[in-house]
């Protein structure tokens, strides 16, 4: 099936209609199925700025908590395969300054399937991004629900599974990942902290920090991932379309990547499939999955139940159905525009956007 004149011109229509509401100033979306590539194209300004410059292809944007499925969780689950870590056990066997705290007992699954009782957010950074000072709130912070009993989308466990890597490995969480996934992708950028490296025109400015007092570009928007080393296992990790399709390339082949088994097809299932129980709203290790009892439903009408996906609160989002090897990706600064008074203006477009790319199969 070919791409027609009037499936593009609705899917341009809907994505300029929204630039100009300013629920983003540029957009790049990607939709492959069956390793062909359905569409790729950009619209917009790469900011928000009256002289910004068109939007071009593999731009490298702060794909935000895309982080957690893409990147934490696989370097959790590595370390587990190499029988580093057991997932079953306590997080605090490994980092055990958490002994003798509430949390003691939350095992790392809890934490990569949100299930730890942890709450949602905490803006660790507001005493000066005194990373110290955030650690021991993060010690001292109350579990809100009891550990396995009721999802709740955390952010906080993923900056303790951050943290476990780098105490297990004993590398920093960019060099761990830089040296066990990053290079072995074949294509694309993929990477933590970009502006530490050599000058790269692609990167695209992110937005204003009004806490920090500065533009950022290639610098973590999030705020606690920044205050630990820029690189939170939360948020932190800049990619552009072919580094993600590297690593969805890698998904589809049920961890095999470039001559390299990234995770072996234990673990990869643990990776892909529903974690928890049955009374538990699911989620895979790192991985939202699309369902027929969710409430709101980012990826539309007509993404298969069981798809696997994630996004990203600067204006990103993936999902994947494997048996088909269906992708999208939608790559934006939203947050160039605000941070947030456009929040429910794009929470009504992804759904949008995504069953008119979807309507390909209905034409």
């Amino acid at each position: 099936m070919k791409m027609d004149q009037e499936y593009y011109l609705n899917i341009k229509k809907i994505i300029e209609e929204n630039i100009l509401r300013k629920t983003f100033p540029g957009l790049e979306v990607y939709f492959s199925y069956q390793n062909r590539v359905i569409i790729h194209q950009t619209f917009g300004l790469e900011s928000k700025e009256k002289n910004a410059s068109v939007l071009k292809r593999n731009s490298i944007f702060d794909i935000a908590s895309l982080t957690k499925p893409y990147v934490t969780s696989l370097a959790v689950l590595q370390l587990a395969e190499q029988k580093l870590i057991d997932l079953k056990l306590p997080f605090s066997k490994y980092l055990n300054h958490f002994k003798h705290s509430d949390k003691s007992t939350i095992t790392i699954l809890e934490l990569l399937t949100h299930t730890s009782g942890l709450p949602a957010w905490y803006p660790l950074f507001e005493d000066g991004f005194d990373l110290k000072i955030a650690q021991d709130k993060l010690l001292s912070m109350d579990i809100e629900n009891t550990p396995g009993s009721k999802m709740v989308y955390s952010c906080l466990g993923y900056l303790i599974l951050g943290e476990l890597v780098r105490k297990v490995s004993s590398l920093s969480l960019s060099q761990y990942c830089q040296e066990q996934i990053f290079s072995k992708l074949k294509q694309g950028f993929v990477s933590f902290k970009p502006h530490t490296k050599s000058p790269n025109h692609s990167l695209i400015a992110t937005a204003y920090c009004n806490f920090r007092k500065m533009q950022l570009k290639g610098v973590v928007h999030d705020e606690n991932a920044y205050l630990f080393q820029e690189e939170g296992g939360n948020a932190g990790v800049f990619a552009n379309i072919d580094g993600l399709t590297a690593l969805n390339e890698m998904i589809f082949n049920k961890g095999y990547h470039n001559g390299h088994q990234i995770i072996s097809e234990p673990y990869f299932k643990i990776w892909t499939s529903n974690q928890n129980a049955s009374t538990i709203d699911p989620r895979t290790v790192g991985w939202d999955i699309n369902n027929s009892n969710a409430t709101y439903k980012s990826c539309g009408d007509f993404m298969p139940d069981g798809a696997i996906g994630h996004l990203g609160f600067t204006g990103t989002s993936s999902w994947l159905y494997l048996p088909e090897k269906l992708a999208i990706i939608l790559l934006s600064n939203r947050i160039n525009i605000d941070r947030d008074t456009n929040i429910q203006q794009m929470r009504l477009f992804r759904p949008q956007i995504h069953n008119l790319l979807l309507s390909y199969f209905k034409r």
